[in-house]
């Protein structure tokens, strides 16, 4: 007998393309955010000797009052640490043309620092967000 359920599990280290965009859907305006993750990897060695590497890219949406609470703090640079599954959604445009998009969706996000250094007379956002934990969070 097969099993029933699969496993759908991603993890990514990697450095925000920009910063992250948040935005609300639907009636009950839920927070949505969106940001890319570029994560590279060595996979071997050039001619020359210098290190041959690969960069994938990874569209992620986390959703509800943890993306907004974490927003302010994805800026391009940043390295983040995420955990997540992954999701094909697909939509027809005004032309009746079939798009599909396949993202990470967030479940868990840790700012590992790292990135470019702040504008001079920015001030520094705070090392760790104020996330609230999983239980305090009302759904």
């Amino acid at each position: 007998m097969g099993q029933k359920y699969g496993y759908n599990k991603q993890v990514i280290l990697g450095n925000l393309g920009a910063d992250a965009e948040l935005v609300t859907v639907g009636e009950s305006n839920t927070p949505k955010l969106s940001f890319r993750v570029a994560s590279t990897s060595r996979i071997g060695t050039n001619p020359d000797g210098s290190p041959r590497e690969h960069t994938e890219w990874f569209n992620c949406v986390m959703w509800g009052k943890r993306a907004e609470a974490v927003a302010p703090y994805l800026t391009k640079g940043k390295t983040v640490h995420v955990d997540g599954r992954t999701e094909t959604r697909s939509w027809e445009d005004e032309a009746g043309q079939k798009h599909y998009r396949t993202e990470v969706r967030v479940d868990d996000l840790i700012l590992c620092g790292g990135g470019a250094p702040a504008a001079e007379g920015t001030p520094e956002p705070p090392a760790s967000p104020p996330v609230p934990p999983e239980e305090e969070i009302p759904f």
